[in-house]
C-alpha cells in the first residue's frame, strides 16, 4: 500500500488559478490513473471569483486528496496596484515583508513552514509515504521540504523547479538586493544538496543549474512539460473561413512591443486577407491593433477557454502564433508539444535561440526575427512561400502519459 501514496506539496494547485498549477494537475491526473493516491498540500486559492482552468483534471478523482493551507501572503503584492490607494497598500505590506524575510519579498509561501510541515509530517506518517514532490515556485516550498528529508530519511525528496530560482529574474530577483540574492543562493545550495532529485522542464536549465552545482550536476533531470491528449480529441484540420485564421492563446508577455508594432503593419496591408483571435487574461497590446483601426475588425480579444474548447478553435486555424521576449528565446513550453499534437502550423517570432530553430529544424512552423516579418511573413499568409509541413514529429513522448510512465519508473521509490 505505501509505495502507491505519494506527496505532493504544490503552493499553486487547482482550484488555485494560474499557469503553475497546469503542470502537477496533469501529473497527478495521470499518476492517478496508475494506481497511486496523490495527497496535495497546496494554499487556498484567496480568490473566490476565479478558479483553475484545469479544475476538471483533479475534480472528482478519489485518489487525488487535497490539503488547503492558508498562505497569510498579502493579496495586494500579487497585483499591479494602479489607484492611489492600492499603491499605498502594496508599498505597506511590502515594508512589511521585507522586514520578515531574508530573501525576496515575492516568495508567497514564506510563512506556510509550520503548517506545511505539520500536515506533511502527518501524511507521511500515516501512509507510510515513500516518495515525495515539491513543486517550486515559490521556492521556500524546496527550502521547508528538504527539512522532512531530516526528519524522514527514508523518504526520497524530488524538487520540480517549473521556473529559474536565483538565475532567473521573475520572483523579484531582477529588482532585489545582492544581499537578499545572496541569501537565496544560500537556500537553493542546500536544496541542491539534500533533495535526493531536482527536475527542471527545459534542457538549458539543467545546464544552468549544471554549470553552478556541478557537485550536484548527476541528480539534476529534465521532466518536460507535456500536453494532455485528452485536451486534444481531434486532429483533423477543418479550415473553413475565407480569411487565414490565426490564434495566440496564453500570457501576452512583457516585451514584446516591438513586435506587435511590426506585426500591426502586417495586419494593415492583408486586412482583406487575415484574422487574429487572441485568447489571453488581459488586453495588453489592444492599443497597437486600436491605433491602426484593426481592433475588432481583424484583430480579436477573447477571455482564455478551457484547453479543450481552444483547441476546437484552432482546428479551425491555419496557424499558431508565438512571440517570445528577448529573455525567453531558449524556452519551449508545454504550448509547442500540443500545438504539434494538433497539425497546426506555428508562427513563431523571436530573437535567434533554440526556440528559433526547434521550430525550423523540425519543420513545424516558420520562424521570424524582428527584421524577418516585414520580409516574409505577408509570403507566407499568401501561400507565395514554398513549404512543408513535418507530419512525421515524434511528439509522444512528451505526452502527460509518456512522462509519467517514465517518471515512475526512472524515479520512485517502487
Amino acid at each position: 500500500m505505501d509505495s502507491k501514496h505519494i506527496l505532493l506539496i504544490s503552493y499553486i494547485f487547482p482550484p488555485y488559478p494560474g499557469i503553475g498549477g497546469r503542470r502537477w494537475a496533469k501529473f497527478a491526473k495521470y499518476l492517478s490513473r496508475k494506481g497511486y493516491t496523490i495527497h496535495v498540500i497546496h494554499a487556498k486559492n484567496p480568490r473566490k471569483n476565479e478558479e483553475s482552468l484545469w479544475i476538471d483534471d483533479i475534480r472528482n478523482i478519489p485518489n487525488i486528496i487535497r490539503y488547503e493551507l492558508n498562505s497569510f501572503y498579502p493579496e495586494i503584492l500579487t497585483t499591479t496596484p494602479t489607484s492611489l490607494l492600492e499603491k499605498i497598500k502594496y508599498k505597506i505590506a511590502l515594508f512589511s515583508i521585507n522586514q520578515i524575510t531574508k530573501g525576496t519579498p515575492y516568495d508567497k509561501g514564506v510563512f506556510l513552514k509550520n503548517s506545511l510541515l505539520k500536515t506533511a509530517s502527518k501524511l507521511i506518517k500515516e501512509f507510510n509515504i515513500k516518495n515525495v514532490i515539491t513543486s517550486c515556485a515559490p521556492f521556500s516550498s524546496a527550502y521547508f521540504s528538504i527539512e522532512l528529508k531530516s526528519i524522514y530519511p527514508h523518504i526520497k525528496l524530488m524538487i520540480d523547479l517549473r521556473d529559474p530560482w536565483t538565475w532567473g529574474s521573475g520572483y523579484g530577483f531582477s529588482i532585489i538586493s545582492n544581499k537578499r540574492i545572496a541569501f537565496e543562493k544560500k537556500l537553493e545550495k542546500k536544496v541542491l544538496e539534500i533533495a535526493d532529485s531536482i527536475f527542471v522542464p527545459t534542457e538549458i536549465m539543467k545546464l544552468d543549474l549544471q554549470k553552478t552545482y556541478t557537485s550536484e550536476a548527476n541528480k539534476i533531470n529534465v521532466l518536460p512539460h507535456g500536453f494532455d491528449k485528452d485536451e486534444i480529441l481531434d486532429c483533423t484540420k477543418n479550415i473553413n473561413s475565407h480569411k487565414t485564421k490565426i490564434i495566440f492563446y496564453g500570457s501576452l508577455y512583457k516585451g514584446i512591443e516591438k513586435y506587435m508594432s511590426i506585426l500591426s503593419n502586417e495586419f494593415t496591408k492583408l486586412k482583406n486577407e487575415l484574422e487574429l483571435h487572441i485568447y489571453s487574461d488581459n488586453l495588453s497590446y489592444s492599443d497597437i491593433f486600436k491605433n491602426k483601426g484593426l481592433l475588432n475588425e481583424n484583430v480579436f480579444y477573447h477571455k482564455p477557454l478551457p484547453t479543450i474548447e481552444l483547441f476546437k478553435k484552432i482546428q479551425d486555424a491555419s496557424f499558431v502564433l508565438l512571440i517570445h521576449p528577448d529573455y525567453g528565446i531558449h524556452n519551449i513550453s508545454t504550448k509547442f508539444y500540443e500545438i504539434i499534437y494538433s497539425k497546426t502550423p506555428i508562427l513563431y517570432i523571436g530573437k535567434k535561440g533554440l526556440t528559433s530553430d526547434f521550430v525550423t529544424k523540425n519543420k513545424i512552423g516558420y520562424s521570424f526575427d524582428e527584421n524577418e516579418i516585414t520580409e516574409n511573413f505577408s509570403k507566407i499568409i499568401l501561400k507565395n512561400y514554398p513549404y512543408t509541413y513535418n507530419l512525421n514529429f515524434n511528439v509522444e513522448e512528451y505526452s502527460f502519459e509518456t512522462l509519467c510512465n517514465n517518471l515512475i519508473v526512472s524515479h520512485f521509490i517502487l
